[in-house]
């Protein structure tokens, strides 16, 4: 019986200490960044290369790191999403300071989804033009492509099982064969 290769995971790798991994990158949804996250956000954010806030996320990661006073080392890369939940002066800050806006509004997948498959399509290097329906600001080609073999979605489910289900769905629905894919909130690491 042939299994093919083998492939290890090393989900941990973005959390350790001084890790000089770079190929991971961060998608930030809209959810609470609390004590009881902080700090992993915190690793996370330092050994990604790429950073997604999605949507009503970016409102979270602005209020957040401006409590920190720590806001402008806390600039994602690209914000995305169909930008129905994002405060325009926080997606007016950002875009200044360097984040490029996607707008992706294909309402038949939600935000999360919809970050992710932009994400695959960026660090592929194929053409994520296709979904995108305006970039408001910036530009894809000035941002660092290198490769990433993992993904750390940072979210809390609340408690809510549907949730916890969707984000999961999200995760195996998308083409992440080739990627480590992780959702990580405060209590654990899926």
């Amino acid at each position: 019986m042939n299994h093919g290769s083998i492939h290890k995971w090393y989900p941990l790798v973005g959390l350790q200490e001084n890790s000089a991994c770079k190929n991971c990158a961060l998608v930030i949804l809209n959810r609470p960044i609390t004590s009881s996250n902080e700090v992993k956000l915190t690793k996370l954010w330092d050994t990604s290369s790429l950073k997604f806030a999605v949507d009503g996320g970016t409102n979270r990661l602005f209020d957040w790191a401006q409590q920190k006073l720590q806001l402008k080392n806390f600039l994602p890369d690209f914000i995305c999403g169909d930008l129905d939940s994002v405060e325009q002066e926080k997606l007016e800050y950002y875009s200044k300071h360097g984040s490029v806006t996607v707008k992706l509004s294909h309402q038949d997948f939600n935000d999360f989804t919809k970050t992710l498959k932009f994400a695959v399509e960026c660090i592929s290097k194929r053409n994520p033009f296709d979904l995108i329906d305006r970039i408001s600001t910036g530009s894809i080609e000035t941002l660092p492509r290198q490769k990433i073999d993992r993904i750390y979605c940072f979210c809390e489910s609340g408690g809510r099982m549907d949730h916890v289900m969707g984000n999961l769905n999200t995760l195996y629905d998308e083409c992440l064969s080739d990627l480590e894919a992780y959702v990580i909130d405060s209590e654990s690491m899926t």
